[in-house]
């Protein structure tokens, strides 16, 4: 699952010209006022922090990450297995 709203993304210091996402999984109506609330700061280090915790519980049930976790940073919520 890939949600914009769940990790930081720098349009401007990235470069970026165009960015794309559905908004379905993570900027709801109601969801929006809850990042407002809960700040976009706090959120990024919610997913980031349950995202590690995945990760770690994942690896000792033996399931390995196709990319390391400490290369995951900016994808906290896009991951595969093998």
């Amino acid at each position: 699952m890939a949600l914009l709203g769940g990790v930081e993304l720098l349009v401007d210091d990235w470069g970026l010209d165009v960015v794309y996402s559905g908004s379905q999984k993570s900027l709801m109506n109601e969801a929006l006022r809850l990042v407002v609330e809960e700040t976009l700061q706090v959120r990024w280090d919610r997913h980031r922090d349950a995202a590690h915790h995945l990760y770690s519980r994942l690896e000792a049930a033996g399931l390995e990450l196709v990319v390391a976790a400490k290369h995951c940073n900016l994808a906290h919520s896009v991951f595969a297995l093998r």
